[in-house]
């Protein structure tokens, strides 16, 4: 069973904090699958990581921008059932929920405090996975934009 950390924005942008976590991920040599919404998504996300980090990026692929998801230690999807790159961290910024979850060591839930759906939504997720016997953290957004751990 996943360890699965939810992360609580509240003044970055969603972008902003999938390249910093995906980053930390990466720097630990582990590999990660971030799980988007939509293919418009996954081009943002995909995107970011080439731009966010200055005089550098991340390596990752999609669908669109590599043929051998298998090199590449940070793989960008819209699948809900494919990890083509192995991964064992999962980064989910749309959602709270993935059909891959059960094969992951690790999942990072982002969601943004702006948005009232997203809070109810991950406070709901919380309470699921917490019964359901899951190991979970929550962070939330600090006023320096670093992570400060809430719970566990």
């Amino acid at each position: 069973m996943p360890a699965l950390n939810f992360y609580h924005l509240t003044r970055r942008s969603v972008d902003d904090a999938v390249v910093e976590l995906a980053a930390k991920v990466y720097s630990s040599g582990a590999r990660l699958l971030i799980q988007c919404s939509s293919a418009e998504r996954v081009k943002s996300l995909d995107d970011a990581l080439w731009t966010v980090q200055p005089g550098g990026f991340l390596p990752h692929g999609s669908a669109k921008t590599s043929k051998n998801p298998a090199v590449e230690p940070i793989w960008i999807t819209a699948s809900e059932d494919d990890n083509p790159n192995a991964a064992t961290v999962l980064l989910l910024p749309d959602s709270v929920d993935s059909a891959l979850l059960a094969g992951m060591e690790k999942v990072l839930i982002l969601f943004d405090g702006r948005h009232t759906e997203g809070v109810a939504a991950a406070r709901l997720a919380w309470k699921s996975y917490k019964a359901a016997g899951y190991a979970l953290q929550y962070f939330q957004q600090t006023d320096r934009g670093g992570w400060e751990l809430k719970a566990s």
